[in-house]
């Protein structure tokens, strides 16, 4: 009896299984059977099967997979989401991690060589089938691949990640160091960026802290800068940046602001000072004479406003007229015109660019050197030739360097039309 209702319900149980048997179906496969390894685990290998609507993307899909699973196989002992207070290495066995982790093996993934090599060319085997479902009418491709994932390999990619995660460290610590001795301002940005990097990479809360709490201190450093002014005259203030008392340097310009000085312009000196030098002809003694030296950095305003007397050293020396040049015997020859207000000045240096090329002509004699008031011409010589412009420009370039009664000196730069004679 017992064998009779056994056999009764067989059929009824087999019959599930037939009908989805019935439901889905191989229309062609890559090899006639099915390989043994599909659907498992192996220690030295990835086996993966992914689907696809096109053979193209259920491959697609499997590399993503096994890239995926190496990932996770390399992102080892994570405390937590929280902290990460050690960091043992795990080489035999595949452990749990946290998603922030794997993401940033991602993103590191194009360093390690392993990783940046996976092709299907590289797999051990490959079988697919495509498969139609009577339910759906529709035609799928399963694809399975193995890849070959040994131990040794595993290790190298653990050891490879953990040198591109200690030389991060260690530029954290480079650039806590830094902040302490920093000389150049500009660097205060790109450390900032930097550290922006680094925050993104890091996985673990503790360290994104320090790197958050750097990236203040670097930011900071802003609120610390002053002006402090070296020595000043009117017409000129040589001074310097300070950080913490010590002397910095920027490539950006300051923007300068006056009501009574014109021709202002600053240019750096002596590798950390600067000098501001400025004509102050036009300013009252009645007035208040005002400029404002202001640098905009990193959001901060760093200013000083220097107050000068316009009676004070009243000389000014200005280039005017034209340029007078006579060339032979490889001497050039010349003369320039200066309008001089005040007594005590004295011709120092001469120095043009020639118009051809820009060459430098320092005038090795000077007459006279002594300046009166009034409108006055000096006559210089130096070793060189000169020759027109090619591009026809009749303007030359130069500087006169002048010393006042008080022993300060200006470089008063000029552009003028000039005369070229040659003697044959």
């Amino acid at each position: 009896m017992k064998k009779l209702l056994t056999f009764a319900l067989l059929p009824l149980l087999l019959a599930p299984a037939a009908l989805f048997a019935q439901k889905e179906k191989v229309v062609d496969a890559s090899d006639r059977e099915k390989p043994a390894w599909i659907g498992r685990s192996d220690p030295s290998a990835i086996c993966v099967t992914e689907v696809g609507e096109t053979l193209a993307e259920a491959s697609a899909r499997c590399m993503a997979s096994i890239r995926e699973q190496v990932i996770n196989s390399v992102a080892v002992n994570v405390c937590s989401a929280e902290t990460m207070t050690r960091r043992q290495v795990t080489q035999d066995r595949l452990m749990s991690v946290m998603s922030d982790y794997s993401s940033v093996l991602m993103t590191e993934a194009a360093k390690l060589p392993f990783l940046s090599d996976l092709s299907l060319s590289n797999a051990e085997a490959i079988y697919w089938e495509r498969i139609y479902s009577k339910k759906s009418k529709r035609y799928r491709y399963e694809y399975s691949v193995r890849y070959p994932f040994p131990a040794q390999t595993r290790r190298q990619l653990i050891d490879a990640f953990l040198a591109i995660d200690g030389a991060k460290c260690a530029r954290c610590e480079e650039l806590r160091r830094e902040a302490e001795t920093l000389v150049n301002i500009d660097l205060i940005r790109q450390a900032v960026e930097e550290l922006d990097g680094l925050e993104r990479y890091f996985f673990d809360a503790t360290r994104r802290s320090d790197v958050s709490t750097l990236r203040n201190i670097y930011r900071q450093l802003y609120d610390r800068l002053s002006i402090r002014v070296e020595a000043e005259s009117c017409g000129s203030c040589l001074y310097s940046l300070r950080l913490d008392g010590r002397k910095v340097t920027t490539s950006v310009q300051p923007r300068l602001k006056s009501e009574s000085a014109v021709e202002m312009a600053v240019r750096p000196v002596a590798d950390t000072l600067y000098l501001l030098t400025y004509n102050p002809e036009y300013a009252s003694p009645g007035d208040l004479n005002r400029i404002e030296v202001l640098y905009l950095l990193g959001g901060r305003r760093i200013a000083h406003t220097l107050a000068f007397d316009p009676a004070q050293n009243k000389v000014s020396v200005r280039p005017v007229g034209s340029v007078h040049l006579e060339q032979g015997d490889g001497v050039v020859r010349g003369s320039l015109r200066l309008r001089v207000t005040g007594e005590g000045a004295r011709v120092t240096r001469i120095e043009l660019r020639n118009p051809a090329d820009g060459k430098r002509l320092a005038a090795e004699r000077i007459e006279p050197t002594a300046l009166a008031a009034g409108e006055r011409t000096v006559r210089f010589a130096c070793t060189g030739a000169a020759a027109a412009a090619r591009q026809g420009i009749a303007a030359i370039r130069g500087t006169v360097t002048v010393v006042k009664s008080d022993s300060t000196a200006a470089e008063i730069p000029f552009t003028l039309p000039y005369q070229l004679t040659t003697n044959q």
